[in-house]
């Protein structure tokens, strides 16, 4: 485990209809929001208890959907209507944040407020660190301050994101986070299944992270793997219980708490970022095919221990097995939860992806963090693990 120096400013509400309760605490900071959703995945019923609450308590506000090119008049007298300028979508990245900034700036605001899953928050951690690095105006400027209410639900077309920091790089947490399971199910079976592999996948790469020690983050890692696995189906069923247990299960893993104190080179996420953008590909399906084909391209002597141990541990494989037996059978279980329990694709042909293309995509995922992972990658290593997904 490295030297580190942690902080998390991040306010937990976790429960059935804490809602209502965590935008008056937002009310106690601000005035004006800027309100970040997907309409893919926040529609109807949930759309209106947004405004509803937002109306009760006493907030302006503009929205911006990362699923529309315009989104509905912003609510409340001083604030005008804004789009998404040409209807593009997110996957256009980095004209969304410019996007964000210019409404920011344009109607004043006083924060961002984001509803929406892993993804759509780091959407709006990249609208509120622009305000960091000084591109909202001169001298640098603070993050913007950032709240958010998560949902069990993805639409997956935000997770490649150009111009976006990489996963698990530093950026500015929420200072309030919701965990309501009124909001846990808000989108179709399959937007669901893809949020849960992203958890999952996020959960593995901080478990199997280089480097030795760091045994109580090593844990709250496998909790995270280990919820997912248990919760699945009754989220899947749309279970209250299961659905907030994976809610809270999000809300650590972003907290990046089990990240502390190591080396986080992020590989089947950058990976599966040049894929998303090319193909237009859903987050979620993209990881839980890649993440396999990582697993086993990099399973060998050094690696054997550390898969052997995640069998034991997150499957509850017989530890009296050979290590390479164990760690072969995890890679397999791994697959089948993200094929048979979620439902998701095998292979990226299911997902539009052609060959003729990985090379290129490669060089580009061949950054120098995949040099630090679990075995050292080159674009060479990262177009064998492409095409091992075809």
């Amino acid at each position: 485990m490295t030297q580190f120096c942690g902080r998390v400013d991040t306010e937990f509400i976790s429960g059935p209809q804490v809602f209502d309760r965590a935008i008056g605490a937002v009310r106690g900071h601000l005035d004006k929001l800027m309100v970040l959703y997907d309409g893919r995945v926040i529609g109807g019923r949930l759309h209106d208890l947004v405004y509803e609450t937002l109306w009760a308590h006493g907030f302006h506000w503009t929205e911006m959907d990362l699923a529309e090119g315009e989104g509905p008049p912003f609510a409340r007298d001083a604030l005008g209507p804004s789009s998404l300028a040409g209807g593009e979508d997110p996957s256009g990245g980095s004209r969304v944040v410019a996007r964000g900034i210019d409404i920011y700036q344009r109607y004043r605001l006083d924060g961002i407020l984001a509803v929406g899953g892993a993804r759509t928050l780091q959407c709006a951690q990249a609208i509120a660190a622009a305000g960091r690095f000084g591109r909202r105006g001169e001298g640098g400027e603070p993050a913007l301050p950032l709240f958010a209410v998560f949902t069990l639900a993805s639409s997956g077309r935000e997770g490649a994101l150009p111009g976006f920091a990489p996963v698990g790089s530093p950026g500015p947490l929420p200072r309030l986070l919701a965990l309501d399971p009124v909001f846990a199910y808000t989108g179709d079976r399959g937007q669901v299944a893809e949020e849960i592999a992203g958890l999952f996948c996020r959960g593995l790469e901080l478990y199997l992270a280089p480097g030795e020690g760091a045994y109580l983050q090593r844990r709250l890692a496998e909790g995270i793997l280990k919820t997912c696995i248990h919760c699945a189906g009754g989220a899947l069923r749309g279970e209250e219980g299961a659905c907030g247990d994976l809610l809270w299960a999000l809300g650590l893993a972003v907290s990046e708490l089990p990240g502390w104190g190591r080396k986080l080179p992020w590989e089947v996420h950058g990976m599966g970022r040049q894929l998303c953008d090319r193909f237009d590909a859903p987050w979620g399906a993209v990881l839980s095919v890649l993440a396999p084909a990582w697993m086993g391209y990099v399973l060998r002597a050094t690696t054997l221990e550390k898969f052997a141990e995640y069998g034991v541990q997150v499957w509850r494989l017989n530890r009296e097995l050979p290590k390479e037996e164990l760690a072969r059978r995890a890679i397999d279980e791994t697959q089948r939860f993200f094929t048979q329990v979620l439902g998701l694709p095998e292979r990226l042909g299911e997902l539009g992806a052609a060959g003729g293309q990985l090379g290129e995509l490669a060089e580009r995922a061949a950054a120098p963090a995949l040099q630090e992972g679990v075995v050292p990658l080159d674009a060479a290593d990262v177009l064998e693990i492409y095409r091992a997904c075809l």
